[in-house]
């Protein structure tokens, strides 16, 4: 009985049971049996996490060099609706956790009724990037310790949430941070989009890894019905989502086709790489023209509040 709960764990969401799904370098990733729910998830959680992170390199270094728009931010949705929210909810305290490159606190910076962005970075390459351009970044892993407890108006978490072991305990605590009123905005893929539901299909009929999953660095998938029935299930209200197309370069790399052909250069590893490369970009052409009607894309990004009464 434990050798079949451990390699079919409960949902953490829902907590229906899970079955196989499909493997992505050398993960095994389950699904959740509800169908209402769906869930992905890499079975079991990797171990060396900690690792992967502190040292990984370039992990959290993949954008342009900051250093080339000291002047002028480079700008993204993340962003300007984030400086939007700030004039609108008179924000003044802002975390940022998966720092990255700095470039949304760089931003948050130059807001000048922004009085506190504090933001925290666990790969060491990155962090030492951030504090290179005199950002506050602390060294490390989320919690409530590393920022003394210190309480914020807003805190972003974007591209972070899949990663962590412990989502709900992630959750948690940074409720915990929040000011009264406080906001937290959340960006992670979508596994429901029309994007991730097609190139599944393509996975399968052409022998191709799915590339909506990243493992070991994506942990949990979420869709957007799980993920604010799971928000909601943390006592916080959703206020907003708006979605945003993948990046297909992005997408294209996690194919390995280029690795694959770099390996083995074949006739059959070329013409895999072409027909790979080849219905990827058909796909993401179609979707493209079909987004003005889309309700759902492939990165989705959640804004909630703290429920009023929470026992937060």
């Amino acid at each position: 009985m434990e050798l079949a709960n451990s390699l079919f764990p409960n949902c953490m969401i829902c907590g229906s049971k899970s079955k196989f799904l499909v493997l992505k370098d050398g993960f095994k990733h389950n699904i959740c049996m509800n169908d209402k729910c769906l869930f992905i998830f890499v079975v079991p959680v990797p171990s060396n996490l900690d690792k992967v992170y502190s040292s990984y390199p370039n992990v959290c270094i993949d954008d342009l060099p900051i250093r080339q728009f000291h002047a002028g931010i480079k700008m993204n949705k993340n962003i300007s609706f984030s400086i939007n929210l700030i004039n609108s909810f008179k924000i003044e305290s802002v975390l940022d956790i998966g720092s990255r490159n700095g470039n949304f606190l760089l931003a948050m910076k130059k807001i000048g009724r922004v009085k506190s962005a504090i933001g925290i970075e666990p790969n060491t390459s990155a962090w030492q990037y951030c504090k290179g351009l005199g950002l506050d970044v602390r060294h490390g892993f989320f919690s409530k310790e590393i920022v003394s407890n210190q309480k914020f108006d807003l805190i972003n978490m974007a591209d972070v949430i899949e990663h962590v072991t412990n989502p709900r305990l992630f959750i948690r605590q940074a409720t915990q941070l929040l000011n009264q009123n406080g906001l937290i905005l959340i960006r992670t893929p979508n596994l429901s989009s029309y994007w991730s539901k097609i190139t599944y299909k393509l996975s399968i009929v052409l022998r191709l890894p799915w590339s909506s999953l990243t493992p070991p660095e994506h942990i949990y998938n979420f869709s957007k019905n799980n993920l604010t029935n799971f928000l909601e299930s943390e006592s916080l209200e959703i206020q907003s989502i708006y979605f945003e197309p993948p990046n297909l370069l992005y997408e294209l790399g996690q194919l390995h086709l280029i690795k694959q052909y770099r390996k083995e250069r074949s006739l059959g590893r070329a013409f895999k790489f072409l027909v790979g490369f080849s219905a990827y970009t058909l796909v993401f052409v179609f979707l493209k023209l079909l987004q003005p009607i889309l309700q759902e894309n492939f990165s989705q990004t959640i804004l909630v509040k703290r429920v009023s009464d929470s026992q937060y």
